[in-house]
């Protein structure tokens, strides 16, 4: 039997970059679509939020140096629940880790931290590979 590694899509990174983009994102997904807010921070600047989208999260961070190098679209991360396991697997693939792994705290109230890291993908494209650890403690 063959493991399933990724359990799903966990979220996809939006990056506006200026407070009045943020406030017209959160706006769009939350007023006009529906989507509702997880999880929030707006801690030392950084502004950013978690949005239900069904069946993965929308991330909308605040990216106010008003420069954009690679898009709107920030990165694809993809749920796991076991990123240790998966690590070996993918440097075996040729895929070398860009960042991390490392845990990572949400400054969300309560805290939430998670254990992620990321490669490129074949397209180039920039994935996150996302395990949930639960609020801290």
């Amino acid at each position: 039997m063959t493991k399933h590694w990724i359990t799903g899509v966990h979220h996809i990174a939006l990056h506006p970059t200026t407070p009045e983009q943020f406030d017209k994102t959160l706006a769009f997904y939350c007023e006009t679509l529906g989507c509702e807010t997880v999880r929030a921070w707006d801690t030392d600047g950084r502004r950013g939020a978690f949005l239900s989208a069904g069946n993965c999260i929308l991330e909308v961070v605040l990216r106010d140096d008003g420069v954009q190098n690679d898009g709107a679209l920030h990165h694809l991360a993809l749920s796991t629940e076991d990123l240790e396991a998966l690590l070996p697997r993918l440097a075996a693939a040729g895929y070398a880790v860009t960042s991390g792994p490392r845990v990572g705290e949400l400054p969300t109230n309560p805290p939430f931290r998670a254990f992620v890291a990321f490669c490129n993908g074949p397209c180039g494209e920039t994935i996150e590979f996302f395990q949930e650890l639960g609020e801290a403690n």
